[in-house]
């Protein structure tokens, strides 16, 4: 299954560069602003993370919606 469908894991979110992470940030905030967000399974991918999560990134202080990631992409501290 593509990454962008399921939960990451924690070899792939190691793997991950600064570089890519600020694009996939940049492109879903452009959908957000758009109104072409991705269609998600919410439920199913918050099932999937229970046993543990493995972020893109972590963002201070944010409304998580302009960047239109799945759960458990992006942890949000407010």
């Amino acid at each position: 299954m593509p990454r962008g469908k399921r939960v990451m894991t924690r070899e792939e979110q190691k793997a991950l560069k600064p570089e890519e992470v600020l694009n996939l940030l940049k492109s879903g905030n452009q959908r957000f602003a758009s109104g072409t967000r991705n269609q998600r399974k919410h439920s199913k991918q918050i099932r999937a993370a229970v046993n543990g999560q493995f972020p893109k990134a972590v963002i201070l202080s944010c409304v998580g919606g302009v960047y239109d990631m799945n759960p458990g992409k992006i942890n949000f501290l407010d």
